[in-house]
């Protein structure tokens, strides 16, 4: 379930995590979209994710397949609809690709 963040720092600096290197903070990063996701559907809704394009990302995805591959999360990929950023950029309203059966 989604929590409400706090807008000052003071408040928000004892939920800033802080990893040793790029594998480590991926793997943070991962853990707690992933716990989002996961109690959003286990809501009985739908998730829907959007990702920027950046490679600096490519850690955090890798992050995100390994755990769901050891079952560590529970994510019915049927609920989940992602997006990148620059995905779709270029395509025609009609396009094949923009169907959510793609």
């Amino acid at each position: 379930m989604r929590r409400e963040l706090p807008h000052d720092f003071e408040a928000l600096a004892p939920i800033i995590a802080v990893a040793g290197d790029e594998k480590g903070m991926g793997e943070l990063a991962a853990r707690a979209i992933l716990a989002d996701v996961e109690g959003t559907m286990r809501s009985g809704k739908k998730a829907v994710m959007l990702f920027a394009s950046a490679p600096s990302q490519h850690t955090t995805w890798k992050a995100m397949i390994d755990l769901v591959n050891e079952g560590e999360f529970m994510i019915d990929v049927e609920k989940l609809t992602a997006f990148h950023m620059d995905e779709y950029l270029g395509l025609e309203p009609d396009a094949p690709q923009l169907s959510e059966k793609s």
